[in-house]
């Protein structure tokens, strides 16, 4: 397949200096541009996402009751990180 593109004057002078660079053709450096991004941006694979995110079940500790009181704890962290470290009366107890 053929496209056209058009370019800035600038934009030219910088793929032709990324050719020569690479000592390749303005045409082979923009497949090769146009092949890495598509290959960054390829979706995942769901069975490789989902091993990677059961790798790391359990690995970190947290608050026991994370998971009902979440809110709370998220307005905390916010607070320590604006610079108010004190930790809110009911979760000291926590």
């Amino acid at each position: 397949m053929k496209a056209e593109i058009e370019l800035t004057p600038e934009q030219w002078e910088q793929l032709n200096k990324m050719a020569r660079e690479r000592c390749m053709t303005v045409s082979q450096l923009l497949e090769t541009l146009v092949n890495q991004a598509l290959t960054e941006n390829a979706p995942e694979d769901w069975e490789e996402r989902k091993r990677r995110a059961l790798s790391v079940v359990g690995q970190f500790r947290g608050a026991p009751d994370l998971s009902q009181n979440h809110d709370e704890y998220w307005e905390w962290t916010r607070g320590c990180v604006r610079g108010y470290i004190s930790v809110p009366r009911d979760l000291e107890s926590r």
